[in-house]
């Protein structure tokens, strides 16, 4: 047999200290934060064209969306009722 404690019986625990945290500074800039937000490369921000031929799967998710759409309004139905 164990002789766990009962967790109702221990007294109640004080809040962990926070080890390691630093705060944004009083004059509001996070320098730290935002050199790390420039370190971040994302090369689709940087690519020429229009998202549409970046992403050409969710391009075309997105058509066949909208033509669906579109026949629901010209038939006068609820595409989400079917």
């Amino acid at each position: 047999m164990s002789n766990k404690p009962n967790p109702a019986r221990q007294s109640p625990r004080e809040e962990p200290e926070l080890a390691n945290e630093e705060s944004v500074p009083s004059d509001g800039r996070d320098v730290e934060g935002e050199q790390l937000m420039k370190e971040v490369t994302n090369r689709k921000l940087h690519d020429k064209g229009e998202a549409e031929h970046k992403t050409p799967e969710k391009a075309e998710k997105a058509e066949k969306a909208e033509k669906a759409d579109r026949s629901a309004d010209e038939h006068g139905t609820d595409r989400d009722s079917r």
